[in-house]
């Protein structure tokens, strides 16, 4: 009887319960690991490595192709911040930056561990370089700031990965200086936003940051439209197979699709694109159409309400 109650008062809530072994089921990280002594297209795959995640003190070791298993505690969910830590006293992690990994959403997904012995030459690359920074900057923000104490001092980051590479910080600031200086002769506002933060320069970090996500925006917004395009067609095949049911709720998601695009450009001080009254004036008429074939399809007080529908979407 309590159980049904539980069942009746989560279903109100909108909720389901957990079964109890999902409730206990942890995720598993799985992941591989190789070292890139030799370069980052020439791989060496590491066995017999033990893998630790300190926070829950889970581990897994390596096979002869490098692949390990660690079976997380139940609660940790996925995007969750860990720690990794290897037994190899010789090598240090490369990636995922100074050791920090955000859980993977599925077991499917492979975590990729780049190692490199410590103390050596490897040079640390574009890749990792922009990592580095990003990691800073979304660890840096999650810290608390004297409004009074002026620019915040980022060396700890480098001085922790001279600390577990064994590598003088003046050198790595070297060819993260170097990354800089090339990274700002190329247009790309999110490696421009990088390079201003890695100098200090905040705000102008912040002005090219917010122009890259601009850029995506608009880049996510045209998939909406294409994406309306494609919803269009959708619900013009089911208009000629006479699915005036299923013509009309395409047509719908073609229009929400529409306004989406619209928002997303209104968001960004961008004009309705030229074609946007006549594309939503199509989709209305197609959605008359398809309610006059639903009242002609249907019958009773239906029947009457499509009709009336589709004629207030013509005359209205």
């Amino acid at each position: 009887m309590r159980r049904t109650l539980l069942w009746l008062a989560l279903s109100l809530l909108g909720l389901t319960p957990v079964p109890a072994a999902a409730q206990t089921a942890g995720l598993e990280l799985r992941g591989v690991v190789f070292s890139v002594e030799d370069g980052q297209a020439d791989r060496k795959y590491l066995p017999n490595v033990l893998v630790t995640v300190i926070e829950f003190g889970a581990s897994g070791r390596t096979n002869d192709q490098g692949g390990f298993r660690v079976r997380l505690p139940a609660g940790v969910l996925p995007g969750q911040d860990v720690t990794l830590q290897e037994d190899q006293k010789d090598y240090y992690i490369l990636l995922p930056v100074l050791s920090k990994l955000r859980v993977p959403a599925t077991p499917a997904q492979v975590v990729e561990v780049s190692m490199a012995p410590k103390g050596s030459k490897v040079l640390l690359g574009a890749n990792f370089i922009e990592q580095f920074i990003a990691h800073t900057a979304d660890d840096s923000a999650k810290k608390p700031k004297d409004p009074k104490g002026g620019a915040p001092d980022l060396s700890s980051y480098v001085n922790e990965l001279a600390r577990q590479s064994g590598r003088p910080a003046e050198e790595i600031l070297g060819e993260i200086g170097r990354w800089a200086a090339e990274a700002k002769e190329s247009d790309d506002p999110r490696k421009l936003g990088l390079a201003a933060f890695a100098e200090k320069k905040f705000r102008l970090a912040a002005e090219n940051f917010g122009r890259a996500a601009d850029a995506e925006k608009r880049r996510g917004a045209e998939g909406f439209r294409k994406s309306a395009a494609d919803r269009t067609l959708e619900g013009d095949s089911y208009s000629n197979a006479l699915d005036f049911a299923k013509a009309l709720r395409t047509y719908q998601a073609a229009l929400d699709d529409l306004k989406v695009y619209r928002k997303g450009r209104d968001d960004l001080g961008l004009p309705a694109y030229p074609e946007y009254a006549s594309d939503v004036r199509d989709l209305t008429l197609k959605s008359a159409n398809a309610k006059i074939g639903l009242g002609e399809q249907v019958a009773g007080p239906d029947s009457r309400r499509y009709l009336e529908e589709a004629s207030g979407s013509i005359w209205g």
